[in-house]
This record gives structure tokens, sequence and C-alpha cells, in this order.
């Protein structure tokens, strides 16, 4: 019974843990997005820089900035 409940436990915390997790990238990434449209001020502090990360990746094959942006809503939406 013990063991059981323990199991049971690990579960819900790990489940719990995951969720935090999630719903904190999802929110820095929301965050990075509208600062990206100039919604938020670039001095906004809770926000992923994973925007400027794809912009980075992106900049050396000449793609334009929508699909980099595509990209980046395709990770939100993801």
């Amino acid at each position: 019974m013990v063991t059981q409940l323990s199991w049971r436990a690990f579960k819900r915390l790990l489940l719990l843990f995951w969720a935090v997790w999630l719903t904190l990238v999802v929110t820095t990434n929301i965050t990075n997005a509208l600062q990206a449209l100039g919604l938020l001020p670039a001095s906004f502090l809770f926000s992923s820089g994973n925007y400027q990360q794809i912009q980075a990746v992106t900049a050396p094959f000449g793609l334009p900035a929508a699909v980099a942006g595509a990209m980046f809503a395709g990770v939100i939406v993801w």
C-alpha cells in the first residue's frame, strides 16, 4: 500500500513538474513574440530570446523575417 502511494505521489509530482515547465516555456515564448511584434518593450525580462535565435539561424540562408516569424509561431503552437 505504501509503495503504491509513493508511486502515485511520484507520478503526480512528475506531472506537476512538466506542467509547470511547459507553462513557463510557452509563456516566455509568447512574451518573446510580443516583444518581436513591438507590443512589449525590449527591456521586458521575462522573455525566452528564442525568436532572436531563430533569426540568427535563418539569417545566413537569406530567408525573410516572415519565415522566421512563421517558424517561431509554429514553435509556440506546437
